[in-house]
């Protein structure tokens, strides 16, 4: 599969593995540390003895719970999935507790796995109808959610055709916007979108901006220097892919790249109250892409090390606090309302996990849940485990395993599409850490207890991978 300079697409995004110079100078480094966990605990709504068992602490040898615990617990709050298209909600009664006081509502996935698409749509409609959420939290760009939302507002494919790139996740946008268009006007869905994009997108965006407005002299010569600057990066991005041109871009490139990009940026920063006057309703648009170059440059510095260590942390951890930045942007900007979003799993976590060789990722979710945050215990994450399925993630369908078979929760998952409820009251996942049902390498716990990290987990077993359709 052909790499796009693209950071996070759900469609281009988090390739797990991989690592590319795009012709020599733009490192397209898609990542998801696909991260899943579970895990379980129902609420009691009588004294029995299996709750007795557990406020006098019943442990195992090491001080752990027993298994009988996590089993009792399981039984109760599991829930075997009706993913049909329809308006039936009865198998998702598990969650109506935790719709009353969150914010935020975020299903992690690993990308490209057929049956994900058939799952979120029910989640999104069962979520709309208990919450009226407001807004779709995409896994992409900025730019990318404008033509999402054209899309919505008027079913016109071609929009958002170079976005999409397998059979499921085109059927889902195109239910997505059937749906979408059943809603009155006041509740309809609109897409909010954080990730950083990519170099050549921001770049054009900046420059039609500016080439639509009648500038001054000043502003003008700022248009000059982004044109030269896409000139400059179009130079490298021609370099003949060969050992010469990656030592070229690691030794040249960026330091030089950095140093053109500071002068403009600069140049800009310190005109800030003439853009805002001429740019009017368009400058917000406009000083967030300008944002988001810079922070490109800083993932293309810690592309490096990647490249050194082979840790993929190295970059998902400043893509992420990156996205933070840009969330808190939009939140602030947008009309009040709550989000429904599908994310790679690790973004999804509330708690940082930790990469195989111990850096940590600085995970989406967590950094909105993190001490000050106005959003802290407003987070709902529904993480997604697989078992004896398929991804198309790399352009090929490959095995997915990330759901380690054990004891507690074999004897519950009954179905192909499983929910587990972690958080229940007396739940165990509230009182240790439980990571036993999480394969190697999908992240590491950081200490603390399960539920700090997710509160429900979707299992699906011997799902097909995606079709690609667009390479």
């Amino acid at each position: 599969m052909k790499s796009k300079i693209t950071m996070g697409d759900k469609n281009g995004g988090d390739v797990m593995g991989k690592f590319w110079f795009k012709r020599g100078v733009l490192l397209s480094v898609l990542i998801s540390l696909s991260v899943v966990l579970a895990g379980c605990w129902n609420k009691a709504d009588k004294k029995s003895s299996e709750e007795s068992a557990f406020s006098q602490g019943e442990a195992g040898k090491d001080g752990a719970l027993e298994d009988k615990v996590y089993s009792n617990y399981l039984k109760k709050n599991t829930a075997a999935l009706d993913i049909e298209d329809n308006d039936k909600f009865s198998t998702l009664k598990l969650l109506e507790k935790d719709t009353k006081d969150k914010e935020i509502f975020l299903i992690g996935e690993y990308h490209y796995v057929k049956d994900n698409s058939s799952v979120q749509l029910k989640l999104l409609k069962y979520f709309k109808q208990k919450t009226n959420f407001k807004y779709f939290l995409c896994e992409t760009s900025y730019l990318a959610a404008k033509k999402y939302n054209e899309y919505l507002n008027t079913g016109n494919e071609k929009v958002i055709t170079e976005l999409i790139n397998t059979e499921e996740n085109l059927e889902f946008w195109r239910k997505f916007y059937e749906y979408n268009k059943t809603l009155k006007e006041e509740d309809k869905i609109q897409v909010v979108a954080p990730d950083i994009g990519n170099m050549d997108n921001n770049l054009n965006y900046l420059i039609e901006v500016l080439s639509l407005k009648d500038l001054p002299m000043d502003m003008k010569g700022d248009l000059t220097l982004l044109k030269e600057y896409k000139s400059y990066i179009e130079t490298f991005s021609n370099l003949e892919e060969s050992k010469s041109g990656m030592e070229k871009y690691v030794d040249t490139y960026l330091n030089e790249n950095k140093e053109k990009f500071t002068k403009l940026y600069k140049s800009i920063e310190s005109k800030k109250a003439s853009y805002e006057s001429i740019l009017k309703e368009d400058y917000f648009g406009f000083n967030y892409v300008l944002k988001n170059l810079k922070d490109l440059i800083k993932v293309q510095e810690n592309t490096i090390n990647y490249g050194k260590t082979k840790d993929f942390a190295e970059i998902l951890r400043i893509r992420d606090l990156k996205i933070a930045e840009n969330f808190n942007l939009l939140y602030e900007k947008l009309p009040k309302g709550k989000y429904f979003g599908i994310w790679g799993s690790a973004h999804a976590y509330q708690k940082e996990i930790l990469s195989k060789e111990g850096v940590k990722t600085n995970n989406f979710a967590a950094q909105l849940n993190k001490e000050g945050s106005s959003l802290k215990g407003k987070i709902l994450t529904i993480a997604t485990f697989y078992d004896n399925c398929f991804t198309s993630l790399s352009g090929n369908s490959q095995p997915l395993s990330s759901y380690k078979s054990n004891k507690v929760m074999d004897e519950v998952i009954k179905s192909k599409h499983t929910l587990i409820k972690l958080n229940n009251d007396n739940s165990p996942y509230s009182k240790e850490l439980k990571w036993d049902f999480v394969k190697e390498p999908y992240g590491k716990p950081e200490g603390g207890v399960t539920t700090d990290y997710l509160q429900y987990l979707i299992i699906i077993k011997n799902s097909e991978s995606d079709v690609i359709i667009n390479e």
